[in-house]
């Protein structure tokens, strides 16, 4: 009798230090990062899979924007300034100097160029990848840009106060669109025509008409985007999608998480992409949005989603470091 009591208490001595361990290592499991954890990752596949590309950029910087020019990758963060990835050699580098002291808060890299949109200085321009900058300011009425975009042949600065494309015989920004108190959020281009999100709604005008028209859309949204054949509204906590230029439009929202933003939006040959709080999201013109992570930690925020002909890039800021 004692014998077997003994065995009993064994037993269960066993049975509760498996059970604490196991407890143990759960909870380990949990705190420890995915290995694939970063801020910045790559595809050269149209988002099959991704490479973490983060090695080079501070932990905790805060991306901004980022910009594709051919081969050549850059981002801008609101602290740490501005950073070039070279594709040949998997390596970021930092730009000599930075524009300001302000937060940066749009880039645009073309032929060599690179345009800083700040938020308090205006526009920053570099020919020689951010050793020198020059400010350039002529014809800005408003210093806060939120985004610098080139469309066909010109350069469009999306303001705070307005919209404003680039002069490119005299270097001045001229007013395109718009009022002092005309946030200009996002800017796109699809059938010949210019669309822009502002915080009074969105706007369209055919291309060197300009002759804007509200969009029947009455309320603010961050961004815009179109597709080959799709225009795209991004509201604060829905997604609208339009196939007729903004005339009418439906809710796009199947799929992503009902109440939750998508950040940004690309076309890749096959389908398109939707950068969301956890996660991409895919869909071609026949399916509601299904999630496409493919090696992405599984809960990362894309705030960032570009693309060309030769990669993807998506990106996000700080996400995981409470974990």
């Amino acid at each position: 009798m004692k014998l077997s009591a003994l065995i009993i208490l064994l037993n269960l001595i066993i049975l509760n230090h498996s059970q604490q361990t196991e407890s143990i290592n759960s909870l380990n499991n949990q705190n420890q990062p995915e290995a694939n954890k970063g801020i910045i990752y790559l595809s050269n596949n149209n988002g099959l899979s991704w490479q973490n590309i983060s090695n080079g950029i501070p932990e905790r910087a805060m991306l901004s924007d980022l910009s594709l020019s051919g081969n050549t990758l850059g981002i801008s963060t609101k602290k740490n300034g501005l950073f070039l990835y070279d594709v040949s050699t998997s390596q970021w580098n930092k730009t000599l100097n930075t524009p300001s002291i302000f937060d940066i808060n749009a880039l645009l890299i073309l032929d060599g160029y690179m345009y800083a949109g700040t938020n308090g200085e205006g526009i920053f321009l570099s020919t020689d990848n951010g050793t020198n900058w020059q400010q350039y300011n002529f014809g800005l009425d408003n210093l806060i840009i939120r985004k610098i975009a080139k469309i066909e042949d010109k350069i469009y600065a999306c303001t705070n106060g307005g919209l404003f494309t680039l002069n490119l015989f005299t270097n001045h920004w001229e007013k395109e669109f718009g009022d002092k108190l005309l946030q200009v959020n996002g800017i796109t281009f699809l059938n010949n025509t210019i669309f822009i999100a502002t915080n009074k709604g969105g706007f369209k005008s055919k291309i060197n008409e300009h002759n804007w028209q509200k969009l029947s859309l009455d309320f603010s949204f961050h961004n815009i985007s179109a597709s080959d054949k799709t225009l795209f509204a991004l509201a604060y906590n829905e997604l609208y999608a339009s196939t007729d230029d903004g005339e009418t439009w439906y809710n796009d929202q199947a799929g992503i998480p009902k109440g939750m933003y998508t950040f940004q939006l690309v076309q890749t040959s096959n389908y398109t992409l939707a950068g969301q709080w956890d996660g991409i999201y895919k869909k071609d013109i026949t399916s509601n949005w299904v999630k496409w992570n493919n090696g992405l930690p599984t809960k990362i925020p894309i705030t960032e989603l570009k693309g060309n002909e030769n990669f993807l890039v998506a990106a996000s800021s700080g996400w995981y470091l409470g974990d």
